[in-house]
């Protein structure tokens, strides 16, 4: 199976129809139109860009969540802004969100771990009628003893101030 440019052997496939597989999905998923959403990496840039934070190209390549972390120290409330970035009205799911959606709603049951703030994952499963249980971080199952969507990070739900995005943020983004 095909999924942009990534054969996905069928072995893996068959595994995770049997339940055997979790999807782990990351914030790439939503960088393609109609989503149009910024990588963790380009989140963090346009929002040191945005506050006048001088930072290190080298810095926000590997710790990004520690840029923020240091951005959030002076005065600036990074979780409200990424709150307001990744809410934009205008994006919606893409095809990538969709393909995932029909793999994760083959299986039994939906089992999705993603680092997204946003519910485009969510939103493309119930488009197809699929039901299922989500979880935010903090507050997340332990292991596998788990069916749903896991936003390991937080959602778009949640107050801004809940959301795990910097170094300082139990199970910040590494």
């Amino acid at each position: 199976m095909w999924i942009r440019e990534v054969d996905i052997p069928a072995v893996l496939v068959n595994e995770f129809r049997a339940g055997n597989l979790v999807l782990f999905v990351g914030a790439g998923a939503s960088v393609d139109p109609p989503a149009r959403l910024p990588s963790f990496v380009g989140l963090t840039r346009q929002i040191a860009v945005d506050a006048r934070q001088d930072f290190d190209e080298a810095e926000l390549q590997r710790h990004p969540d520690v840029l923020l972390g240091r951005i959030e120290d002076r005065a600036v409330d990074v979780h409200h802004i990424i709150k307001t970035i990744i809410g934009d009205a205008a994006s919606e799911p893409n095809d990538l969100h969709r393909a995932i959606a029909r793999i994760a709603a083959s299986g039994s049951p939906v089992r999705i771990v993603t680092t997204n703030y946003d519910l485009h994952l969510s939103a493309a499963l119930r488009d197809l009628g699929a039901t299922f249980p989500e979880y935010r971080g903090p507050a997340v199952p332990m292991g596998d003893d788990f069916d749903g969507i896991v936003y390991l990070h937080g959602d778009l739900t949640q107050e801004s101030r809940h959301l795990i995005a910097t170094e300082g943020t139990s199970g910040a983004p590494t």
